[in-house]
């Protein structure tokens, strides 16, 4: 089996300071893990030089986040604003009604006298009405609505 040439590490970071790491990524052509690992490395040779070593891994941790927060400090001096959230969007107005009451009326009753799919749609086009969509009915459309009107229980 192949050694792992780099092991995966999960952090937790403030939106803000994730925003200007991949701002900083973009403005040096770099992904944001090239961008942090380099902070890494920085912190990890400040700290082996330095006169005192972190008391524990918390501490470490916390340098960690100052650094990366340090580092968000600068960019944000250098950073364009970001952009502006879009306006939350907003339920669509309903369409309009599919039919009006009198042709449902129409073809329930004449479904209830037994009318056939030829009868119903000659009377819903000689009395004038149309499907949602403007057509004149066909024994399709009215097929199919008379199914919509038995599901929510009109007929």
């Amino acid at each position: 089996m192949k050694p792992k040439k780099t092991a995966s590490f999960t952090l937790r970071l403030d939106a803000d300071l994730l925003e200007q790491i991949e701002q900083l990524a973009e403005q040096q052509h770099r992904n944001r893990t090239g961008i942090i690992t380099e902070a890494l490395r920085r912190y990890v040779e400040i700290s082996t030089q330095g006169e005192q070593e972190p008391a524990g891994e918390v501490q470490k941790l916390d340098q960690v986040i100052a650094l990366l927060g340090t580092i968000s400090g600068q960019l944000g001096a250098q950073a364009k604003p970001a952009p502006a959230l879009k306006a939350e969007r907003t339920a669509p107005a309903p369409q309009r009604e599919t039919m009006q009451g009198d042709a449902d009326g129409l073809i329930a009753s004449m479904t209830e006298r037994r009318a056939s799919l030829e009868d119903i749609v000659a009377a819903l086009n000689a009395a004038g009405y149309r499907t949602a969509t403007g057509q004149e009915w066909t024994r399709s459309r009215c097929r199919d609505y008379r199914h919509k009107l038995k599901d929510l229980g009109r007929l």
